[in-house]
């Protein structure tokens, strides 16, 4: 510290509250504006890894299911877990779109991250849905698609090319634009 000008405390509280508020503002636009557009994991226009992991619901339970037999469909892949409130509120919606695209060459897949197949089971019962799910008990595939948040939702348009993947909710209306868009 210099002794001869030596640093003062600010007295007028009305600059603090201001800086605050302006630091607030910086974080918090940093927080929810760039953040989500520099996720590495969420790539798209890429093709997407193949993956063969048990089917725990629908059909083909108790059979394993790999991802590249579902070439030449879209497919949409729904990530969730048990313990995933926004999972509850996210598969109904899904559901309803599934049962209308069925005839239409169009596969949802949901994959649960649950690290118990009896909480991934319990979970389908209290929330059934028409489509198979399958069960990621090691992160690895949940990893390649570069999942950091529930649920995660990922389309792969028919020749294999991730054309959305984003961790939020999508109601209906998205949910059918983003399919048609990957047709």
């Amino acid at each position: 510290m210099n002794a001869t000008n030596p640093v003062k405390p600010t007295k007028d509280v009305r600059q603090v509250w201001v800086l605050g508020l302006l630091v607030l503002g910086l974080v918090l636009m940093f927080a929810f504006i760039v953040l989500p557009y520099v996720d590495p994991g969420k790539k798209v226009d890429v093709t997407a890894p193949d993956f063969t992991l048990p089917v725990i619901h629908g059909a083909g339970a108790g059979q394993p299911m790999r991802l590249s037999a579902l070439a030449g469909k879209v497919v949409v892949l729904d990530f969730w877990a048990s313990w995933c409130g926004p999972c509850k509120k996210q598969m109904p919606i899904l559901d309803r779109v599934a049962q209308d695209y069925a005839e239409t060459g169009v596969t949802f897949l949901g994959v649960s991250t649950d690290t118990e197949a009896d909480a991934a089971l319990a979970f389908l019962k209290a929330t059934p849905v028409s489509y198979s799910s399958v069960l990621d008990l090691t992160g690895e595939v949940s990893r390649d698609f570069g999942v950091t948040g529930l649920p995660t939702l990922v389309i792969i348009d028919a020749q294999g090319k991730v054309t959305h993947n984003d961790a939020r909710l999508v109601g209906e209306r998205s949910l059918r634009d983003l399919i048609e868009a990957a047709r």
